[in-house]
């Protein structure tokens, strides 16, 4: 069973650095006049989403694939269970602004993108090739 994991040092890193922007941006509300907290309130939005969403991935993004099932834990720690036959489509994705691209698994109702970042993805990327399937 090959395991791929978000525990990565950029996921990690990128959700710190997104919270302490957000915390910089509230401590400076107070001190702002109505025009700047306007400008400065979706930005915060934003970045919280930003930063959650990185740290989620580095917490629970987890896939694990053996010879005839993909077992994916979803950012929310929601366990999925597909077979290997149900895969429609593996391909490769770029990414963009700043952004690693990675694979993309297609199934009937989802998508899963594992990107280069994740530990374990040259392990998932042979596995995926021994199977025909890229």
């Amino acid at each position: 069973m090959i395991s791929c994991s978000g525990r990565c040092k950029w996921y990690l890193t990128a959700g710190i650095v997104w919270l302490i922007a957000c915390a910089g941006i509230v401590i400076g509300l107070p001190f702002m006049e109505l025009a700047g907290r306007v400008v400065f309130l979706p930005i915060l939005a934003v970045g919280l989403i930003r930063g959650l969403y990185f740290l989620l991935s580095y917490k629970n993004k987890r896939i694990y694939i053996s010879e005839k099932e993909i077992l994916y834990f979803s950012l929310f720690n929601k366990q999925y269970i597909y077979s290997i036959d149900d895969i429609k489509k593996v391909n490769y994705y770029l990414g963009g602004r700043g952004q690693v691209g990675g694979l993309t698994l297609k199934f009937d109702t989802i998508k899963i993108k594992i990107p280069r970042e994740m530990i374990g993805f040259l392990e998932v990327e042979g596995e995926l090739k021994r199977f025909g399937l890229l």
